[in-house]
């Protein structure tokens, strides 16, 4: 039963990448930027705090432009580029929601 919900899971993850790649491709120059709000991911005990700037196709894949710091007002950030698809389904869900329309 776990391997069949996990494989509905990765299905739906790959699905939702697929719609995501052909809204952005419709958009001008296919970018999408993020409204000004971070997002935390918790890890183990402790918090990531996440600032999406844009998100762009390279190729045939989504990517995310970001920052990222340990803990909820990080003293230092490091800026990353990965793949959407990279990503945990929820994680996903969040970035979504912290898309401008």
């Amino acid at each position: 039963m776990r391997d069949e919900l996990l494989k509905e899971i990765k299905k739906a993850k790959d699905e939702i990448c697929k719609s995501v790649y052909k809204q952005l491709k419709s958009k001008e120059n296919n970018i999408a930027f993020f409204i000004n709000e971070p997002c935390y991911f918790y890890v183990v005990e402790s918090a990531n705090r996440y600032d999406f700037e844009r998100m762009f196709i390279e190729g045939e894949t989504v990517m995310v432009e970001y920052t990222v710091g340990n803990g909820y007002e990080p003293c230092e950030y490091k800026r990353e580029t990965d793949k959407l698809s990279s990503f945990e389904l929820g994680e996903i869900c969040e970035i979504i929601k912290r898309l401008r329309d």
